[in-house]
């Protein structure tokens, strides 16, 4: 009888703690961190350098301190289930579509969400379809909108090509 309550009980803690992994976009993504055709990396620390290159000779003053990539290589990405899961976290903690785009010809999409905190934002999520890879990133910090502006994008296309 004791032994049945402890099974329970270390059942429920076990079930319970994968489930609170999975209640932030975050902890959701970092379930495929080691999966097969999966390149997963994360930085933590003063990131904005590695924006220089994207906003030349511009001043930034945003702070982001983590930066966290999913890049699958090959498949559809993640489960069907945990895309819905994803819309469902990015709702329930307040993330706001800020950008939601086709590439030429309907071929690859880019979407980005922000969760806002006034005169910055907080993180941003973004979902990237280009060249048969699927990419999730997250980065966090203080993201003012005015750098956002500042940002050449045509610097980021080759982020494809990580996977290779």
């Amino acid at each position: 009888m004791i032994s049945r309550i402890w099974f329970v009980a270390l059942a429920i803690a076990v079930g319970s703690t994968s489930l609170l992994g999975q209640s932030t976009v975050e902890g959701l993504l970092r379930k495929y961190n080691n999966d097969e055709n999966v390149l997963a990396f994360n930085l933590t620390g003063d990131l904005v350098k590695i924006f220089d290159e994207a906003v030349g000779d511009q001043e930034i003053t945003s702070t982001v301190d983590n930066l966290s990539v999913l890049v699958f290589s090959s498949g559809d990405g993640l489960a069907k289930r945990d895309q819905e899961r994803v819309k469902s976290l990015l709702k329930e903690e307040g993330f706001e579509s800020l950008i939601n785009a086709r590439g030429e010809g309907g071929y690859g999409y880019i979407k980005i969400y922000a969760l806002d905190a006034g005169e910055h934002i907080d993180k941003l999520f973004a979902e990237v379809s280009a060249e048969e890879r699927l990419i999730y990133c997250t980065l966090s910090g203080e993201i003012r909108y005015e750098d956002i502006t500042k940002i050449n994008t045509d610097q980021f296309r080759n982020l494809t090509n990580l996977a290779d």
